[in-house]
């Protein structure tokens, strides 16, 4: 046995894991600013996710420059970049209609459908860049908070099986 010391890592993980339990429960789905990253083409269709299906999403023109804006590294870093915000998220519940299981985007989906979430956890803040996008947003940003203090370590075992 181990005991797994609690890092701002894992409560990073923690909280978008609980996100993502939150978007299954909730109907919206959501891809992670990087994925939008290497992934915008100019026909600016994304795969979003919802739970273990992927979901194509056709980007309004409205809003296709505020995603291509708002999901650049804002350390300039492909080696290790970091993104203003965690996910862009859109609402299945009305403007997609599910047809054998798969989720069709309807003609009528707008920028109302989208937001953008940061996740924190604990007491946390907005960062000065987040503030100032949010500004500059006509998406819309949402604070995803996890309040619940997680333990400071973790009891970890592991065995090897043998059949």
């Amino acid at each position: 046995m181990t005991k797994l010391r609690v890092t701002s890592k894992i409560k990073g993980d923690t909280g978008e894991l609980l996100f993502e339990h939150f978007c299954q429960r909730n109907q919206y789905a959501y891809i992670r600013l990087e994925e939008i990253y290497n992934s915008l083409t100019p026909r600016c269709v994304l795969s979003f996710r919802y739970g273990d299906r992927r979901i194509k999403v056709e980007i309004p023109t409205d809003i296709q420059d505020e995603v291509r804006r708002f999901s650049i590294p804002i350390n300039n870093d492909d080696s290790t970049p970091n993104f203003v915000y965690d996910f862009l998220t859109v609402s299945l519940r009305f403007s997609f209609q599910e047809i054998d299981n798969k989720y069709i985007q309807q003609p009528y989906l707008t920028k109302k459908a989208f937001n953008w979430i940061e996740i924190k956890t604990g007491k946390s803040k907005l960062s000065k860049s987040q503030k100032s996008y949010k500004k500059k947003s006509i998406i819309g940003v949402q604070l995803f908070r996890v309040i619940t203090q997680l333990p400071n370590n973790y009891e970890v075992t592991y065995e090897e099986l043998n059949f």
